[in-house]
């Protein structure tokens, strides 16, 4: 239904919910993503630590093993969320506070960083086992989470089980998520968008606790560890709450308030970082040329994901690039340059706006919203 229908929600609004063998296929891909990492011995890392030193000189054999096919541009897993992770796990089986690790240089914060996540629930499995072996099922959670949320949302819509199942598809397998996937942090900021507005649709619903999961799943993503990314999400389900729900928005409000016990800490350390704040020329210098919006349907067009590799060497940028994105196309690497979304859900997305043109009009501007960003337009 559009925004404006006049008729109530389907009659599973509250709930969304799915048939047991639906929530089986939901783990189909993350299992084929994520399952070779998750046998003994193996890491789901970018890189393993042991490629580093002092480990290096004392296992050389596993060093250069571990060089074979690093993911250079997820290297921020490794250093500094692994590091922090375990300093974290050492400080809380030691029963001391997770504040402060006074071995790196001076000290640093470790609950008001922006990466280890401390509140978020899913990361406590870091403190029943190594963080390093914690890698692999935290990835099964965050991909389970993402296409667990599209489908409760699709199901409030009053899709059928097998819609549902094809939008999670999409979201699990989309190109963002699969090459930020060793960023943990920016996946799991960014997966509890389809919770929050299925919560809006249970809100509309007026079920009960509604306000209560509303709540819940507006705080999680400030409290992953990427704040802007959660920025974007919330801003995008208030625009849904408002077209939806109005009375949705105190509870997205509320959200963020709860999330403030991490955001407050991390704000006054970001206050003393060496890192001021950008202004907006400075952002639009960073924006996407328009000319990558041709990675939406070919995977690796800018090149591969984990290959460390920038615009000297990646000659599909400069193909691309007009004399205006010059400085753009100077930094490019694949990671950012890749908007990969399938052909498929392209095509579905295209088909839904031919047949389905007022109820697909909110997804559609939203995408367009995004893309208008990220290019600068």
């Amino acid at each position: 239904m559009p925004p404006d229908d006049p008729r109530p929600s389907p009659p599973d609004a509250e709930g969304g919910r799915l048939p047991g063998w639906a929530l089986f296929a939901l783990a189909v891909v993350p299992l084929l993503l994520v399952g070779p990492a998750l046998r003994p011995g193996q890491r789901f890392l970018p890189l393993h630590p042991v490629a580093f030193e002092p480990l290096a000189s004392e296992r050389p054999d596993a060093a250069a093993a571990a060089w074979q096919r690093p993911d250079y541009l997820a290297a921020d897993r490794v250093f500094p969320q692994l590091s922090d992770q375990v300093v974290l796990r050492r400080r809380a089986l030691a029963g001391e506070p997770p504040t402060w690790d006074p071995d790196l240089g001076l000290g640093a914060p470790l609950f008001a960083g922006t990466m280890a996540g401390v509140l978020y629930p899913p990361n406590w499995l870091q403190l029943a086992l190594p963080p390093d072996r914690a890698a692999g099922p935290l990835a099964l959670v965050a991909l389970g989470l993402a296409g667990l949320g599209t489908a409760r949302l699709l199901a409030r819509r009053g899709l059928s089980p097998g819609a549902c199942l094809v939008g999670a598809a999409a979201v699990q397998a989309g190109g963002w998520v699969v090459v930020n996937l060793h960023d943990g942090m920016k996946v799991d900021a960014a997966l509890w968008l389809p919770w929050q507005l299925a919560a809006v649709e249970a809100v509309r619903a007026r079920g009960r606790r509604a306000g209560l999961e509303l709540t819940l799943c507006a705080a999680l993503p400030f409290l992953a560890g990427f704040p802007p990314i959660a920025v974007f999400g919330a801003v995008a389900a208030g625009a849904y709450a408002l077209a939806r729900a109005p009375r949705a928005l105190p509870f997205l409000a509320l959200g963020v308030a709860v999330a403030a016990v991490q955001l407050l800490p991390t704000a006054a350390a970001s206050a003393e970082s060496l890192r001021g704040p950008q202004g907006a020329a400075a952002v639009a210098r960073q924006s996407l040329p328009l000319e990558t919006a041709a990675s939406l349907a070919v995977p690796d067009f800018f090149g591969a994901p984990g290959e460390a590799v920038f615009a000297p060497h990646l000659p599909a940028a400069w193909w691309v690039a007009g004399a205006d994105d010059a400085a753009a196309a100077q930094e490019a690497n694949p990671l950012e340059w890749n908007l990969f979304a399938g052909a498929a859900a392209l095509v579905l997305a295209a088909a839904a706006l031919a047949v389905r043109p007022r109820r697909a009009a909110f997804p559609a501007a939203l995408v367009v919203l995004a893309l208008g960003f990220a290019q600068g337009w």
